[in-house]
This record gives C-alpha cells, sequence and structure tokens, in this order.
C-alpha cells in the first residue's frame, strides 16, 4: 500500500531488497490510511553514481491503529562532486 506513491516518483528508482513486512491488521473497505516513510539508512555502492536507501515505513488507519509495517531497499540515483546530476 505504501509503495504507490513513491513508486511514481520522478527520479528513478529500483526497489532491491524487502527489509520485511509485518502485516499488524486487516485495510479494509472504506478505511482511510495514511503512511509515514523515513529514510533509515543510506550507503554507497562501488559505483559512484549510486546508492542504497534503506526505508521503513509505517501504514495506520484513521483511528492511529498500526496495520502494515516494515521497510525496503532501494538503489538511487547519487550526485557525482563535479558531475552533471
Amino acid at each position: 500500500m505504501a509503495d504507490g506513491p513513491k513508486n511514481r516518483a520522478q527520479t528513478r528508482l529500483a526497489a532491491i531488497a524487502p527489509l520485511g513486512r509485518r502485516f499488524a491488521g486487516p485495510i479494509l473497505a472504506g478505511d482511510r490510511i495514511q503512511a509515514s516513510v523515513e529514510v533509515t539508512a543510506l550507503r554507497p555502492t562501488r559505483h559512484a553514481d549510486r546508492g542504497i536507501v534503506a526505508l521503513g515505513f509505517d501504514l495506520r488507519t484513521r483511528r492511529g491503529d498500526t496495520v502494515q509495517e516494515g521497510g525496503n531497499g532501494m538503489m538511487v540515483h547519487r550526485r557525482v562532486p563535479g558531475g552533471c546530476r
């Protein structure tokens, strides 16, 4: 559920590894949900123009009940010093 807006981003991203998901409760028809996404870690790769970002997320109902939580890793473009990006 929380991946939709992230996957429509203008920046090219590549999901590389789910870091676990926990489904803590049901999402029912008519529920309004809210996602919180947090960058939990950054690391470079051997390619100077790419890096790995770990994202943690929490999905809650309007009542504040957590219905899904977890994270995933994504490969993203990095700014290269002196480069065009």
